[in-house]
């Protein structure tokens, strides 16, 4: 095992109360407030590897997005989801992920916005706006969060109403003609009643060109509002409702062609091999920011064997989320053997809208495009008992999640005949859960405890597939189908291709820890199991394909240290973690037998692999005024067995190939992130400037595809010539990048109560590819997608009231 490192927060990311600045030497570290244990406390004293930006710290280092956090956290990495775009962020911890964000599938981190699981991250990149903290918890979280926390949790939690009359307006502007605009206001209602509203938004053009369109993409254009409303009558009663709101409508993000396969990987490619060549020789020769499209009206109005494409306009990504809760807090004082009690209840409603175009490969020489909408409800209901005695504290809990929806997809690709993916889903889940932490000072051994817990699961998954072809080709108004999973029979109606299937999985999922508190250190060793639902294929195009797939399973393996010290005079934060993870039964998408020498790509269990590497995260005070920080993360991946099938074309004959040296995709084996800030009294009551800047680095990393192995030969195959195609994704390594990011802030700008601020992201506009999807084993090019060029601007926020944000 590694010892390796995880979890910090500078002084700088807590809040100051009015315009009083905290002394750094005068003062320990500020410690952020987290509940990773679904209580208050502080984030050193609570034995799991976590990252907590507090609202100031998110400001300073230039997160305005979640999507933003994976330049500073270690360990973990954002990007768009490759079909979906921005407005549907891709999370990774530890190297676990779910690239495939449909209805059928879930997250392998939890994704939470004040204690309430938000199991779509369509729409999660919202602004981050008014928050007081964001926290990113990582290893297996299921017993207290369950949702299938494999991988870990986020955790954000927004500022909650009080007893102050405050608020702010804040104007942004920028390159690329950013414009931005947030305001918070914060008012109390009598004396028991406070209410806090907040709004956004955001515009900016697009740094990058279609230019078979010649349309700008990778834009922003973006609202988000938030109500909150806190009652709280009495000492021991509160209850607080908030409603939030985001719509985005951009185009969507672009990415450019930058490789091919040395060979056609199919019949039908090699009659077009010359015109991906010819393609990726024009998309060299274009700008940094500019590419092919296929999703262009000059496109979709090409005729294939004479037929027009079903697909007509400019290409669009449109989100819109809506969501209310309300969390209720009695607190009951003792209860004799049970101690003192605290019951929570958390109930809450969703609604996520989605409808998006995107393309397989970026080329304008054919039409490789789809459209999809997806449209779904969330209803969560969770009762907390928390209780605390001398020795023991505890948290005995039920929770109910039920969400259901609408998916579909129209795709035209490479014929006249598309094809419509249409689901309605019904996922259903309940669990019981329990987490106790016991101190073993009463035996006399101080500052030793353990804690652990379990939960058990119950997922039920329905879905109602109508999947179908058009058979008659270009016609929009009426065109006819035929169903996929239910007799070949032209229809018009898409019900009668109904096909109805469920399932239900279970299993509990645990932890054990043993903790050892000293002044100013906390060590701690925990093992814990985490599991992520089975589903289904939402594009089954035969029965076979309709068999669902099985849960996922973790075991985690963790030591860490969080440690508060002095050092020749220096005040240092060493936070650090290492991790051996087990990850079998792993869901892969995969070429699987499903008749008589028929195969087809489906999502099934196919690999097992294990993992280890951490998470270092270090901050240093040398001096009232100067804080340094840096982490590091190593992971390494890699899968025990992993196995493909290959038919042979001349005989039918199916092989297997072992494809376990393939790399997890998106993995950087290093990251780094490296920053400092330096804070300036304006004399005479002038107000502070704060000087900050940080760099953030990863190694090269696979991405677009999770088959990526060297094999590209067929053993036992006597046909000298076979390739296994998916061996060309071996191509789809995309190089490390570093980028530097600053920010000058001058806090109460001459006394006046207001801010100022001048930022810049990318500093040395560094070229990179964020993110890419591969299709060199089917289609034949590797499309890349482009990360953000150098963006600058500043700012100007208006104070009001007692206490500044």
């Amino acid at each position: 095992m590694l010892l390796t490192w995880g979890s910090i927060a500078p002084a700088y990311g807590q809040e100051d109360s009015g315009n009083t600045t905290v002394s750094a030497q005068s003062e320990p570290f500020a410690d952020i407030i987290v509940t990773a244990r679904r209580k208050a406390e502080a984030s050193q004293t609570v034995p799991i590897a976590i990252t907590a930006l507090g609202g100031r710290e998110l400001e300073a280092r230039g997160i305005t997005k979640l999507a933003d956090i994976g330049r500073s956290v270690p360990g973990v990495v954002t990007f768009p989801a490759t079909v979906r775009g921005s407005n549907t962020p891709v999370f990774m911890i530890r190297g676990i992920m779910n690239r495939d964000p449909a209805l059928t599938n879930d997250a392998s981190i939890g994704l939470y916005f004040a204690e309430v699981p938000w199991a779509r991250a369509d729409g999660a990149n919202a602004a981050l706006i008014d928050l007081e903290s964001v926290e990113v918890l990582k290893g297996p979280q299921g017993t207290l969060f369950g949702r299938n926390s494999t991988a870990g949790a986020i955790l954000v939690t927004p500022k909650a109403p009080s007893q102050e009359l405050e608020g702010y307006a804040k104007l942004s502007a920028g390159n690329y003609d950013l414009l931005g605009a947030e305001a918070v206001i914060n008012a109390p209602l009598g004396d028991t009643l406070a209410i806090r509203l907040a709004g956004s938004h955001e515009q900016r053009s697009g740094f990058a060109r279609n230019v078979t369109s010649g349309r700008r993409t990778n834009n922003a254009d973006s609202y988000s509002a938030r109500a909150s409303l806190k009652w709280e009558p009495t000492d021991f009663f509160s209850t607080t409702f908030i409603g939030t709101y985001f719509e985005s409508d951009v185009a969507p993000d672009g990415s450019k062609l930058i490789a091919i396969p040395p060979a056609a990987p199919s019949a039908f490619v090699s009659s077009l091999y010359t015109r991906l060549v010819d393609a990726l020789a024009r998309t060299k020769a274009l700008g940094k920011y500019e590419f092919l499209s296929s999703m262009s009206p000059s496109v979709f109005a090409q005729k294939i064997n004479g037929v027009p494409s079903v697909l007509t306009g400019d290409p669009y990504s449109r989100v819109k989320t809506k969501s209310i809760q309300n969390s209720t807090t009695i607190d009951i004082g003792s209860a004799g053997i049970l101690g003192d009690l605290v019951l929570k209840n958390i109930v809450s409603y969703r609604k996520v809208e989605n409808a998006y175009t995107s393309e397989a490969i970026p080329v304008d020489f054919l039409n490789v495009s789809n459209a999809a909408t997806l449209s779904v409800r969330q209803f969560t209901e969770e009762l907390q008992v928390q209780g605390s005695k001398t020795n023991f504290d505890y948290i005995i809990g039920a929770f109910y999640f039920r969400e259901s929806g609408k998916e579909g997809n129209l795709a035209y690709s490479l014929s006249p005949i598309s094809s419509l993916t249409d689901n309605n889903i019904v996922n259903t889940s309940y669990s019981f859960f329990f987490n106790g932490n016991y101190s073993l000072s009463s035996l006399g051994l101080n500052g030793l405890s353990i804690s652990g817990g379990v939960r058990f699961n119950n997922d039920r998954r329905y879905i109602d597939n109508r999947n179908r072809r058009q058979t008659t080709p270009g016609q929009v108004a009426s065109p006819q189908y035929t169903c996929l999973l239910q007799p070949a029979i032209p229809v018009n109606d898409g019900s009668l291709c109904s096909f109805r299937t469920s399932r239900v999985f279970s299993e509990p999922t645990w932890n054990i820890g043993l903790n050892y508190k000293t002044a100013g250190s906390l060590l701690y060793a925990t093992v814990s199991h985490g599991y992520r639902t089975g589903g289904f294929n939402a594009f089954a195009t035969s029965l076979p394909v309709t068999v669902p797939f099985n849960p996922e399973f973790v075991d985690n393996f963790e030591l860490g240290a969080k440690n508060d010290f002095e050092f020749s005079g220096l005040k240092v934060r060493w936070n650090f973690a290492g991790y051996y993870i087990k990850y079998s039964d792993i869901q892969r998408s995969l070429n699987v037998l499903t008749g008589a020498n028929t195969l087809s790509q489906i999502t099934v269990n196919a690999a097992r692999a294990h993992t280890w590497g951490g998470e270092s995260e270090l901050v240093i005070r040398p001096t009232a005024n100067l804080e340094l920080l840096a982490s590091y993360s190593y992971s390494r991946p890699k899968y025990d067995q992993f196995t493909d099938n290959f038919r042979e074309p001349s005989s039918g004959v199916i092989y297997p190939i072992d494809i376990s040296d393939s790399e997890f995709t998106s993995v950087s084996k290093h990251m780094v992130n490296v920053g400092a800030r330096y804070t300036i009294p304006v004399a005479g009551d002038k107000g502070e400037i704060a000087l900050s800047g940080n760099y953030y680095y990863r190694s090269s990393f696979y991405n677009g595809a999770d088959i990526n192995t060297a094999q590209c030969t067929v053993p036992g195959n006597p046909n000298p010539a076979a390739v296994y195609t998916n061996c060309y994704n071996r191509a789809s390594r995309l190089p490390g990048y570093g980028l530097f990011n600053a920010r000058m802030e001058w806090r109460d700008t001459m006394g006046l109560g207001i801010d100022t601020a001048l930022f810049v992201s990318n500093l040395t506009n560094k070229f990179y590819y964020s993110n890419a999807i591969s299709t060199l084993g089917t289609l034949g090019g590797l499309a890349a997608s482009f990360g953000q060029p150098r963006m600058f601007g500043g700012s100007v926020t208006v104070h009001f009231g007692g206490h500044r944000n």
